[in-house]
């Protein structure tokens, strides 16, 4: 910020002396070691300045304890006529003259003038920073060799567009400034920016040389249709000095609208915030460049940091207070005086409190559910106790009690019946000499059943389980449970023999695991997998089902794991040698007694030969039905394509014919002459584009097209279209402009198809113009990435969404009726996009009806 003068008549050197020293006498010694590099800070403004403490602060974070930092405030805001500024350089000389500084910082304007003068004197080569200069250029910098910082600029039209945003409803924008140095440049930038505020603001006012109580009345007067922006005001008409907390303060105390400030030091006094400049990330970024120079590298080498590092800055009380919703502001919005919110402040200690209480509170319904089953077991052990001897004698199973040691405590009945022991011979012998099975597995190496033999030789098929008996914490020995399946096994093994004589493949799937449990010898003939390969690799089920299948399949599996099923359905298989084979599919489901889905059983048949005949007899009737489509499409586009080429040709016929006639006549005046001649040029124009028109689309229908590629500017290119369309959008009273992306460098040639390029961009621009009776046709173009966007806007007719495919066909217009009134062959969109797409590119329409269209291309460019 530069110095806002305060011209006070000096009293005596020896005054002004003594109080410069009790000024100086407050400069912070941040370290004192002098074995680390030196850093001098040398700030324009005094200690107690907002903006300067932020500066400060800001060099801290990244200085602190790797320098030593020793700080000088110059004071030049408050006082700086000439006796000052001698007593300062002197005070200066003496103090730092002797010492060797490594880096100086300087903050602001006065303090890099005052270098200006006096670093070689004072301190020789020593490389600068500098940070707070407003609106430096190279020239500011020309007298130092190794210098390097960032400048600070405020964004005047940013905070235009925020205002507008937080604020849609404003009309009316004030701008209040006073006529300091820093304020006169800003204000002059203000008219550079009065066109751009014209967009957002009805009107822009700027109350500039006014006293502070008139502005006061002013403000005190603004309805909700203002809004005012603070650029700075520390001095009015008066020659009445103002701090920046009591002018800040007085001005938002008395504005009855929302106060936007440019700079942070006015943030907190009552104004709500905006796009401002911060003195602690200047601050910040010249501590970065200081550290880099610490480090070894040069000033000179280190870029200027031209972009001030501006932020988003808001009072959270002033936008409430006014009623700014939040979320109207931009992201990565700073917000002061905003209340506590531990949320906000400290997520993942708030999520931890929540989950702990979270778990406390479920741990303490678990106790409580788990206490009161306590109670209830309890009870119904004590029940249960009394009966079990008897439950054990009723069950349908054989249950042998054995303890740890693996010798028979107690059996029931129906063990008794099975072993042909009984239960008094065979308590205390070993469980093997009473009750030892042999399993018999199944082809996939599973036990199907166990093979008992009882005492007196007799063989019974059974199944077994045995399952751990704890007393407490502690295994008392186990209990084995087992049934006579023999009837059940004699019954599987007739339906197997039947299964394996069958030419269907028959199976039974485990569900939701999908493995096997049987696969009739079929699957050989059907898939080219043995069953073995099918037992021992489940996986393999996913290698028969195709890939177009998969989806399928998936969804019929999880209706399956839901209980539901549709019985038979027809799909194609990839048996081991990958042929692609069509089976039909027919299955049911097996049901536990819960009603729970557990297995899948199905017969899998090979209908591969009926499909090749139903595909043979399909594509024959698509055929013929496609062939009787084309024949009617074919005549239809050549009924179509006849009749408007002979409308379009006959006109502009019919006009040259009958203009040349009238020019025959011996009475038509020379002004009369000169019309029917244009009428005849601009019909022969007309018949050109026609054949043009043909041309083209008869070279792209027969894939004669071929690009010429050549170096273009795009910009001459884009001139000379619009010195050619412009003189037919004015006579229909249109606006028509040519746009470029601001933030590109677009003035360079590209290397493309010229003629492609520019009936592309004429055929837009015409139709355009021609669906457009009022408004405006905007050409916007960007090279990004080795890309040519250009686009047109108009605020035409628009076109609907169900016709904005259809405009690409040949002889449709925006109305979606074959040629309507508007003139052209219809051919111009269908063109249009051919050449786009073989320059390599793609046409995008974005429309409605009533709103205009917005047409876009892109296309590769070198």
């Amino acid at each position: 910020m530069t110095l806002i003068t305060n011209k006070i008549k000096p009293t005596t050197k020896k005054y002004c002396l003594l109080l410069l020293l009790i000024i100086f006498s407050h400069g912070i010694l941040l370290s004192n070691n002098n074995e680390l590099p030196k850093v001098l800070i040398l700030h324009s403004y005094h200690q107690q300045f907002k903006w300067t403490n932020e500066i400060t602060q800001g060099i801290e974070t990244q200085l602190k304890g790797i320098c030593d930092i020793q700080v000088q405030y110059m004071d030049t805001k408050r006082q700086f006529d000439s006796t000052y500024q001698k007593i300062l350089f002197d005070l200066i000389y003496h103090k730092h003259k002797k010492h060797h500084y490594d880096v100086i910082i300087v903050s602001d304007n006065n303090a890099l003038n005052f270098l200006k003068k006096y670093h070689d004197t004072i301190f020789q080569n020593t490389p600068i920073v500098f940070c707070g200069i407003n609106y430096a250029s190279e020239q500011d910098f020309e007298p130092f060799q190794q210098i390097t910082g960032v400048s600070e600029e405020v964004d005047i039209a940013k905070n235009f567009k925020l205002i507008k945003k937080l604020q849609p409803r404003v009309d009316t924008l004030v701008i209040v400034t006073d006529e300091t140095p820093t304020a006169s440049r800003i204000t002059k930038k203000l008219s550079a920016h009065t066109q751009k505020a014209n967009k957002h603001f009805g009107a822009v006012k700027i109350w500039n040389h006014i006293s502070m109580h008139k502005l006061e009345e002013k403000l005190s007067d603004l309805n909700a249709n203002y809004a005012v922006l603070l650029v700075l005001f520390f001095r009015d008409v008066d020659d009445k000095y103002y701090s920046y907390r009591e002018s800040a303060r007085r001005i938002a105390l008395s504005s009855t609208v929302p106060v936007y400030v440019l700079w942070d030091f006015n943030l907190g006094y009552g104004t709500l915030g905006g796009y401002m400049v911060d003195g602690f990330e200047q601050g910040k970024a010249a501590g970065e460049m200081t550290k880099r120079i610490l480090q070894g590298e040069k000033a000179s080498q280190i870029p200027i940091k031209w972009q001030s590092p501006n932020h988003y800055k808001f009072d959270f009380e002033q936008l409430q207070k006014f009623r700014i919703d939040l979320d109207r502001l931009p992201q990565n919005s700073k917000l002061i005086n905003e209340p506590y919110s531990l949320y906000k402040h400290d997520r993942e200690l708030f999520w931890q409190i929540i989950t702990v209480i979270i778990i406390l509170l479920v741990l303490s319904i678990f106790l409580i559910i788990a206490a009161l089953n306590y109670r209830r077991l309890l009870h119904k052990l004590a029940q249960n106790h009394y009966y079990l001897r008897a439950l054990l004698n009723v069950v349908g199973e054989g249950i042998i009690d054995v303890d740890l040691n693996k010798k028979i405590k107690n059996m029931n009945y129906l063990a008794v019946a099975l072993t042909g022991y009984s239960e008094t011979e065979a308590r205390g012998k070993k469980i093997k000499d009473v009750f030892d099975p042999t399993p018999v597995k199944t082809p996939n190496d599973k036990v199907a059943y166990y093979l008992l033999r009882s005492k007196d030789g007799t063989s019974y098929k059974i199944s077994k389980s045995e399952n751990p008996v704890k007393s407490k914490t502690k295994e008392s020995g186990y209990v084995v449970a087992f049934s006579d399946i023999t009837r059940i096994i004699d019954n599987e093994e007739r339906f197997s023999r039947l299964a394996e004589n069958a030419k269907d493949l028959i199976y039974r799937i485990k569900i939701p695991e999908g493995q096997f449990e049987y696969v009739s010898p079929a699957a050989r003939e059907i898939l080219g997998y043995s069953p073995d390969e099918l037992y021992h690799k489940p996986s393999l089920i996913r290698q028969f089902i195709p890939e177009q299948w998969k989806k399928y399949v998936f969804s019929r599996w999880l209706e399956l794991k839901n209980g539901m099923i549709t019985g038979t359905y027809e799909l194609q298989v990839k048996d081991k040698a990958g042929r692609l084979k069509w089976v039909n599919q027919r299955s049911v489901l097996v049901y536990d007694n819960d009603g729970h889905p557990v297995a899948m059983e199905g017969i899998v048949t090979d209908i591969s030969s009926q499909k090749e005949v139903e595909e043979r007899l399909r594509e024959s009737n698509l055929a013929l039905e496609e062939a009787k489509e084309r024949a009617e499409e074919s005549d239809r586009l050549k009924s179509a394509f006849l009749a408007n080429i002979a409308h379009e040709i006959r006109t502009p016929m019919n006009g040259i014919i009958g203009f040349a006639e009238l020019l025959r006549s011996k009475d038509t005046t020379p002004m009369s002459q000169k019309k029917y001649i244009n009428v005849i040029q601009r019909s022969s124009e007309r018949m050109l584009n026609i054949i043009d028109d043909l041309v083209n689309i008869a070279q792209i229908e027969s894939g004669a097209t071929r690009s010429r590629m050549e170096d273009v500017d795009i910009e001459i290119l884009l001139n000379q279209i619009k010195d050619h369309f412009e003189p037919i959008a004015n006579n229909k009273g249109i606006n028509l402009t040519i746009e470029k992306d601001s933030n590109k460098n677009l003035n360079k040639k590209i290397h493309t198809d010229l003629y492609k390029l520019d009936y592309s961009i004429r055929r837009l621009v015409d139709n355009a113009i021609k669906y457009t009776n009022k408004g405006e046709v905007k050409v916007h173009y960007v090279i990004t990435n080795d890309n040519l966007e250009i686009s047109v806007q108009d605020t035409g007719i628009g076109i609907s969404k169900a016709n904005q495919k259809k405009i690409f066909e040949r002889f449709v217009q925006a109305d979606n009726t074959p040629l309507k009134a508007e003139e052209g062959t219809g051919l111009g969109l269908a063109i249009t996009r051919s050449f786009v797409e073989i320059m390599g590119g793609k046409v995008t329409v974005e429309s409605d009806v009533g709103t205009g269209a917005k047409f876009t291309f892109y296309i590769p460019v070198k």
